[in-house]
């Protein structure tokens, strides 16, 4: 009772264990991408910093192990182009391909 309160689905490891399956069955290399074991790719989450408002994405991430995937904003997700501006406090998943998980 207290979960459902709080908006929280009780886990049922049948039903993870068969929803990860299938995915990894209907999308083997995004599986093995997000694999550490397999993969020098890491994915993760950062608001985006306010030294970085109002610049462009080419401008604020200059290193090439990192790329910002996605930006949440406002209730949206858009795929960032290199000149769109970034907007401080927006959340940003990132991708990093030498163990950085911060924006730059």
């Amino acid at each position: 009772a207290m979960l459902q309160k709080l908006g929280i689905q009780g886990l049922i490891p049948e039903v993870t264990l068969a929803k990860e399956l299938a995915n990894q069955i209907m999308n083997p290399t995004i599986s093995l991408m997000l694999n550490p074991g397999e993969s020098n790719l890491e994915l993760f989450e950062a608001d985006i910093p306010q030294n970085m408002d109002g610049k462009s994405v080419a401008e604020a991430v200059r290193d090439p192990g990192i790329s910002i995937l996605a930006i949440f904003d406002g209730g949206k997700f858009t795929l960032p182009k290199p000149a769109d501006t970034l907007k401080a406090g927006a959340r940003a998943v990132v991708v990093s391909t030498n163990g950085k998980r911060v924006l730059p």
